[in-house]
């Protein structure tokens, strides 16, 4: 999410470097997650992590020496990681198309693109 913050932000000759670029220009429906991504990816918030570290069976609850599968974790996590994919390369698009004055992707791709609205969603 930062990496296409601080994309936004060269775009709009706003980028500082000395700064942690800001998500506040990707669609609200990825960025709402961004507070609970940092914590989990910096372990700041322990009861994130019980899930993905815990075995629990019956009245029995352990911590897992390695991390245990839960689906809806990974499938939360997979569709935020699809709609950033499609975020970037939305932005790789404009950024090759503004240097060369002409779509650089192929027609499957650029097809690829326009059936995801900015926010990942799937168009109809």
């Amino acid at each position: 999410m930062e990496i296409l913050g601080a994309i936004d932000e060269v775009w709009l000759d706003k980028r500082n470097p000395r700064s942690t670029p800001k998500v506040s220009s990707l669609p609200e429906d990825i960025r709402q997650h961004y507070g609970g991504l940092s914590e989990l990816a910096h372990a700041a918030v322990p009861d994130y992590l019980k899930s993905m570290h815990t075995n629990i069976k019956g009245d029995l609850v352990d911590a897992a020496i390695v991390p245990t599968f839960n689906k809806d974790m990974a499938i939360f996590l997979y569709r935020i990681e699809l709609g950033l994919l499609f975020l970037f390369a939305k932005r790789q698009a404009d950024a090759l198309k503004a240097a060369y004055d002409e779509d650089a992707f192929i027609d499957s791709e650029l097809q690829a693109l326009r059936c995801r609205n900015v926010s990942g969603k799937q168009s109809r």
